[in-house]
């Protein structure tokens, strides 16, 4: 069924049987408030591009027009946009895109590497997931502790990976 509830998965990720093994995504109900956001931030700055438009000094309404475009940008893919995993027996393909316009990379033979960072500028930790695989380092997640280290236990059942602790 898709979207159901598994074991072992923290709280805000769906996850769902596929024929080759399981997809896995954070769960967007909370996304309409950020696309809402990003659609109003768009709209006052088109607003502030068409009062600009015309005037004494056209590189401030260029400006305006490239922020309007950005904010656009963003609530679209607050909208539309799709982050999901595939988790098989020694493979994990991590998807980004839109519809069928989409960035994927696929690992096999790799381990999961959780790392603990810490941050100079704004004095805190931060944890993230990495893929190992083909002696390189590949970003995956970055998120609290607790359920950064449910979702690696959960990938590394899933795909029977070593976790490493960095």
């Amino acid at each position: 069924m898709p979207g159901s509830k598994i074991a072992n998965l923290p709280a805000g990720w769906l996850a769902y049987e596929v024929r080759n093994g399981l997809n896995l995504h954070v769960s967007s109900t909370k996304r309409k408030y950020v696309t809402t956001g990003g659609v109003i931030l768009a709209a006052l700055a088109a607003l502030k591009t068409a009062t600009r438009w015309g005037g004494p000094t056209p590189n401030d309404a260029l400006s305006w027009l490239g922020l309007t475009v950005l904010l656009s940008f963003f609530a679209f893919w607050c909208a539309f946009g799709e982050e999901w995993w595939h988790l098989e027996r020694n493979c994990l393909v991590h998807r980004i895109g839109l519809g069928g316009w989409a960035y994927s990379r696929s690992y096999k033979d790799a381990e999961l590497q959780l790392a603990v960072r810490y941050n100079r500028n704004f004095n805190g930790i931060y944890f993230r997931l990495y893929v190992l695989a083909e002696g390189k380092r590949h970003f995956l997640l970055e998120r609290k502790q607790v359920e950064l280290e449910q979702l690696a236990n959960f990938i590394a059942t899933r795909t029977a990976w070593r976790i490493l602790r960095s």
